[in-house]
């Protein structure tokens, strides 16, 4: 199975996976899934970064990014397509990045890991 990552559920994985729910530690510990992060995700914690106290993270995003190289999870860049076809989603979802994730996995037919339970009214898979 190809899944993307959430990027709240990326952080609990490096750093508090008491957070993840049974079912996600599962799917993240199943070495024949293909586990993916989207460059939009360190977008994200980038600018969560910039504005202060808004994400407290315990490594820089360049050891972030090394920590998934080790642990062998993709990058997923974004694709003209990908955000091109953000236009055509329902409004269910306000969040520009998570529309972005949403728009990502139902491009390429990946799951997505996500606790947010606004994901469940696009037509992608979700796991949690």
């Amino acid at each position: 199975m190809e899944v993307l990552l959430d990027t709240h559920v990326l952080l609990w994985m490096l750093d508090d996976t008491s957070q993840l729910s049974s079912r996600a530690t599962s799917v993240l510990q199943d070495s024949s899934n293909k586990l993916h992060v989207s460059v939009a995700s360190f977008w994200e914690m980038a600018i969560k970064q910039a504005l202060g106290n808004r994400l407290s993270l315990t490594q820089t995003l360049n050891e972030v990014a090394a920590e998934l190289a080790r642990l062998e999870i993709e990058l997923l860049p974004i694709e003209l397509a990908d955000a091109l076809s953000v236009e055509h989603l329902p409004l269910h979802h306000r969040d520009p990045f998570d529309r972005l994730l949403i728009s990502q996995a139902l491009n390429r037919g990946f799951v997505i890991m996500s606790r947010d339970s606004a994901f469940k009214d696009y037509p992608v898979q979700l796991e949690w």
